[in-house]
């Protein structure tokens, strides 16, 4: 129904595009005839009212049958776009456009510096194109990560999913905001005296007190 409601409104967008010039160009290309032919025209309408009527209701109701097609394909529930499995033998299988997606998005963010993937889906009669937009790391190499990318995309598609893949477009997009570094822990040692060692987790032993020395007597002579 979305195929039919598309064809009705493009007629029509055409329709009334060539109506209208054709009516600009004559209104200034022959003023004069035109006029001759209003007037011709009301006098024909004055003497065949019932005519005129009747010209008047079956474009009218023409015209609110189409519009009424459209409304109601547009607001009809719409079964959700299928793509037949090709690898079924003794019958016939069939996923859904959403389905492939899903699992192609995925894939594809399980591959290392792939921070976001949207696929987007086309399908075609026998097969189908994936596009899929990615947000990678910065310092990820293009070339490679694109391959990287395409394979899995078939991996995913043909083997998993077993549906017919035409073409795969990919559009890279490097993410300029690096990933917030973790809070690292204090080395040993880092923040200790010069020769000394600290152990993480270690606590140091209490050293004993110096035991007081006694004054040394002075023996008198």
């Amino acid at each position: 129904m979305n195929l039919f409601n598309r064809f009705l409104v493009i007629l029509m967008a055409l329709v009334g595009i060539a109506f209208w010039l054709a009516a600009v160009f004559v209104v200034w290309a022959l003023p004069g005839e035109v006029v001759v032919a209003l007037r011709d025209s009301a006098a024909f309408i004055r003497g065949n009212v019932l005519l005129f009527q009747g010209l008047m209701s079956a474009f009218g109701v023409s015209s609110i049958l189409v519009l009424i097609l459209i409304l109601v394909g547009e607001f009809s529930a719409q079964e959700p776009a299928v793509v037949r499995i090709a690898q079924v033998s003794g019958g016939v299988a069939a996923i859904s456009v959403e389905a492939i997606a899903q699992r192609v998005k995925a894939d594809l963010e399980q591959i290392p510096q792939v921070r976001l993937a949207r696929p987007r889906i086309r399908n075609r009669r026998s097969a189908i194109d994936v596009m899929v937009e990615l947000r990678t790391d910065p310092e990820t190499h293009l070339p490679s990560k694109a391959n990287e990318v395409c394979q899995a995309v078939r991996h995913t598609v043909e083997e998993r999913l077993g549906v017919q893949l035409k073409d795969v477009r990919v559009q890279i997009q490097p993410d300029t905001h690096s990933r917030p570094m973790a809070a690292q822990p204090a080395r040993a040692g880092e923040g200790a005296a010069p020769g000394e060692i600290l152990v993480p987790g270690a606590l140091r032993a209490p050293q004993p007190p110096a035991e007081p020395q006694e004054p040394t007597s002075t023996a008198r002579p």
